[in-house]
């Protein structure tokens, strides 16, 4: 039953409509270009006081997430790094790492994800055949990971989750002048630039 009456909806609307189901042609949709900053964006404007992050006994809320993020990222672009920059991410799954995810996006620059999981000739790789300009790492990797890279290729390397003078965490606790409330846009995975 399930499968002609499928059939016999598809003919009667095709019948109502004056012609076969061949003859019409699929509705279209407006598409626009929407970067991993307009999402966060659109869940601070939509969900402000909801939970968004939970890392430990830490919890956030989507408009205080938008809000760091966007002091993260006006902290990047104050040490430097312009739209279409890479910025390579090495960090384990936290609260920090999405932030800073969202920040370099936001900032208008391509985030470059590394695995902690790879070699230090496989990172190395990575950090200079991406033409990233920072490195941002976890602090657990600063102490088991970095000193085997070679940065010397990047111009800044930050650290994720503890204050210090090239801490991330210093930017999204600052009151710094901030960027927009909204990302500069940015460029896709092939470093295209894309448009809100």
């Amino acid at each position: 039953m399930g499968a002609n009456s499928s059939s016999t909806a598809a003919s009667s609307t095709a019948s109502a409509s004056g012609g076969s189901m061949k003859d019409q042609s699929p509705p279209t949709a407006t598409t626009h270009q929407v970067s991993i900053g307009s999402i966060l964006a659109r869940a601070a404007e939509l969900y402000p006081n909801d939970l968004a992050t939970i890392d430990g006994e830490r919890q956030r809320t989507w408009r205080q997430v938008r809000d760091r993020v966007a002091r993260v990222a006006s902290g990047l672009v104050a040490n430097g790094l312009k739209s279409g920059d890479r910025v390579c991410l090495l960090g384990y799954n936290s609260d920090h790492y999405f932030e800073a995810l969202f920040a370099v996006s936001w900032a208008g620059a391509i985030v470059v994800p590394m695995n902690f999981r790879l070699s230090p000739p496989e990172l190395n790789h990575i950090l200079k055949d991406s033409g990233a300009v920072f490195l941002i790492a976890d602090a657990a990797c600063t102490e088991s990971i970095l000193p085997k890279l070679d940065v010397k290729s990047v111009k800044s390397v930050f650290t994720l989750g503890i204050p210090n003078p090239q801490g991330i965490e210093d930017f999204a606790e600052s009151s710094r002048d901030l960027l927009p409330l909204s990302p500069r846009g940015g460029h896709d995975c092939y470093g295209k630039q894309t448009q809100l």
